[in-house]
């Protein structure tokens, strides 16, 4: 298995002393430049950013409880690594499914976004036509595009 992160002729080094916007912007930049001025191919650079990401983020998940453990012996006006960290707490979650009213309620929205998707759904056929008309003879407007689609790309990383 080729291990992609490995980098033998070029070198990619991150410096975990200098962990600074600036610095990660500087280092996107520097690999996207390469890219740029044809040294490197896009696809492979993006495949390994994504891989790059999914490590960290999973680093980040397996030890995050440890970390705010720590993270709880230091200030707020202490760095890491220059990087100022806070234990910050978030506000609770609540179930309200036990209360029939609230119940009644919820069913009643429910409901009504069935409708306002069949709406919509109605409103996008209606894109493109002069005029569409529903079966109960209603003249449907067309949608108005908020925003232009656009293309994105999918990585997907085999899990072996």
């Amino acid at each position: 298995m080729t291990d992609i992160f490995k980098e033998e002729e070029i070198g990619l080094s991150i410096n975990l002393n200098t962990i600074t916007k600036e610095y990660i912007d500087k280092l996107s930049t520097s690999i996207a430049n390469s890219v740029m001025e044809g040294n490197e191919y896009a696809i492979e650079q993006y495949i390994k950013a994504k891989g790059l990401a999914e490590v960290a983020a999973s680093i980040m998940d397996k030890i995050k409880d440890m970390a705010i453990n720590e993270a709880e012996n230091y200030s707020n006006q202490e760095k890491i690594y220059g990087c100022g960290v806070q234990v910050k707490s978030c506000a609770n979650s609540y179930d309200f499914s036990h209360d029939d009213h609230w119940k009644m309620i919820n069913q009643k929205i429910e409901s009504l976004k069935v409708i306002l998707k069949e709406r919509e759904a109605e409103m996008i056929d209606a894109v493109g036509y002069s005029q569409l008309v529903n079966s109960s003879g209603e003249i449907i407007p067309a949608a108005v595009i908020k925003k232009q689609g656009v293309k994105t790309i999918a990585i997907s990383i085999p899990k072996q």
